[in-house]
């Protein structure tokens, strides 16, 4: 498993991601820190997040579990920054790689699942009332996550 951890964090180096970036912490290959840019055309955009990727000792037969470190607004994630299990659960495949881990994660933002959210008020705001929603996560973007160099 290190060995592909390995291979994924040098595959990543070697062509990078224009709207994200990731560094292993501490020398330990099972947990990644990473910025990720939000999506364009949706109320994240222009801001970029951090967030962990805790890898399991089963990676890749077990997904990472993603934990935000910025402050969120999304009906798919929680207020201790962890995303809904079925974001990468359900569909889940040794196939998948970090890099489409963290696509997956971006188009979550984009397009969230109302399905079981994990934050009932994101959600029906999301639902009922999306320009408050879009209001509220804009003015969450512009305080915690603008880029910092």
């Amino acid at each position: 498993m290190a060995r592909r951890l390995q291979r994924e964090m040098e595959e990543i180096q070697g062509d990078p991601l224009e709207w994200a970036s990731v560094e292993i912490v501490d020398n330990n290959l099972f947990f990644w820190s990473c910025q990720l840019q939000g999506p364009e055309e949706c109320p994240f955009e222009n801001g970029w997040f951090t967030l962990h990727l805790n890898l399991p000792n089963e990676y890749p037969f077990k997904h990472p579990e993603v934990q935000f470190q910025t402050k969120m607004f999304h009906p798919n994630i929680d207020k201790d920054g962890k995303i809904c299990t079925h974001v990468l659960g359900d569909n889940w495949s040794p196939q998948i790689k970090i890099k489409e881990v963290l696509l997956i994660v971006r188009q979550m933002l984009r397009e969230p699942s109302l399905e079981n959210p994990l934050d009932e008020e994101a959600a029906i705001m999301y639902r009922n009332n999306r320009p408050e929603f879009e209001k509220k996560v804009k003015a969450l973007v512009k305080q915690h996550a603008q880029r910092r160099n």
